[in-house]
């Protein structure tokens, strides 16, 4: 029984070495040259994402990195009210969608948001209409996380250290 799943296991092993070859290759030397739009415009999703994070969590290191920064744009603590007419939420909205639709010009956690999710629907319409195995599009998921934590990383981890 035991040298049944010794052979069992170096047949799976050897299928999934030659399949694995096939992505390995699709990953280092195809994907670079026909996915670099989409992958940069995730990189830029990312780096919206940890500027966000970044703003809304440890806005001191923002206002250390950029001191002549305007605050009551960038710092969330003051900005939520920039949306209301007066910055009195019981006024009502300051202009026609300043809560919700145009929210990304009253403060700079929306204007990342913005940036973030625009970058994400600019990718995947790029991607829109290819043909190829379903294989390649997980190689392509992967690497499109990659890029984008590592943009989240340059930004919350990297630029404001």
């Amino acid at each position: 029984m035991r040298k049944i799943r010794i052979i069992i296991s170096t047949l799976l092993f050897c299928s999934l070495a030659g399949y694995s070859q096939s992505l390995i290759r699709y990953a280092f030397t195809d994907f670079p040259s026909k996915n670099w739009k989409s992958a940069s415009l995730m990189y830029v999703a990312g780096f919206a994402d940890g500027h966000a994070e970044l703003l809304s969590h440890h806005y001191y290191k923002f206002e250390r990195t950029f001191p002549n920064a305007n605050p009551q744009f960038w710092n969330p603590e003051l900005s939520w009210v920039n949306k209301y007419k007066n910055s009195d939420p019981n006024q009502g909205p300051k202009y026609f969608g300043s809560t919700n639709a145009f929210v990304l010009a009253t403060d700079g956690y929306h204007a990342c948001k913005f940036v973030q999710k625009s970058a994400i629907v600019a990718a995947l319409v790029i991607k829109i209409g290819e043909k190829k195995k379903f294989k390649y599009y997980i190689v392509d998921a992967v690497m499109y996380l990659f890029t984008y934590t590592l943009g989240f990383y340059t930004s919350y981890g990297l630029m404001y250290r």
